[in-house]
């Protein structure tokens, strides 16, 4: 349906294991990532992910919270920074994140470890 790439799709179990094991050795969230839907879906993660690769400065405003207004008000926020880091990001995605559609927040983390490092390159 466009929001998962095949490519990403054929490799999935060993990507991730991979970008897991990235989120929770090398980057270091306040809290493990388990599931990549359920984990990621606030936005809240996402944003701390951004706050340990200095493409934002702090979590100011950011809430770790399930509500739909708090996940909505995570990913506004989050939007212009993941458009900086040259992803593609707008309401579709922000709601398929929200309502956990399977394979769309591995896609994003996939996305976000290019990004960050070619931008260290």
């Amino acid at each position: 349906d466009g929001l998962v790439p095949a490519v990403l799709r054929v490799g999935a179990i060993m990507s991730a294991d991979w970008l897991r094991a990235w989120l929770n050795d090398d980057v270091g969230l306040s809290r493990p990532v388990l599931s990549f839907e359920d984990d990621l879906a606030n936005g809240y993660l996402v944003a701390e992910l951004l706050l340990r690769h200095r493409v934002l400065t702090r979590l100011d405003g950011f809430v770790d919270r399930q509500s739909q207004n708090a996940k909505m008000e995570n990913f506004r926020r989050l939007q212009p920074a993941l458009i900086d880091l040259g992803i593609k990001f707008d309401s579709r995605l922000a709601n398929a994140m929200i309502t956990k559609k399977s394979g769309v927040a591995l896609n994003l983390v996939y996305q976000l470890k290019l990004a960050i490092e070619s931008a260290r390159s």
